[in-house]
């Protein structure tokens, strides 16, 4: 009987994570510039913009507007706990990514 309590709450933790991880569309106008580029994107506006580098690149310089929805990254720990060090790859700081995002030019 502990084990279905135990296995219910997971699943209920589980899924209000992913509740909290909207997927809200939103949509705003920026200047690309290829020098924020990273290998998952380019951060604009302070999110990471899922989008390939060489459209990156044939974009650099112009103003355009995004839209898309969002999916956020959660931060890495990367404490030492104890003699056994791990070490995690990834940024300490949660990043909201713009998937799928729709991109227009509007010079």
């Amino acid at each position: 009987m502990s084990i279905f309590i135990i296995i219910s709450m997971l699943c209920s933790l589980t899924s209000c994570e992913e509740k909290n991880d909207s997927k809200k569309e939103i949509s705003f106008i920026a200047v690309i510039d290829s020098s924020n580029a990273t290998k998952g994107g380019i951060y604009i506006n302070g999110y990471v913009v899922e989008i390939d580098y060489d459209e990156v690149k044939k974009l650099n310089g112009k103003k355009v507007r995004i839209t898309g929805k969002t999916k956020t990254e959660k931060g890495v720990d990367n404490t030492s706990k104890g003699n056994n060090e791990i070490i995690k790859q990834g940024r300490s700081k949660d990043v909201i990514h713009i998937v799928t995002p729709k991109i227009e030019i509007i010079n």
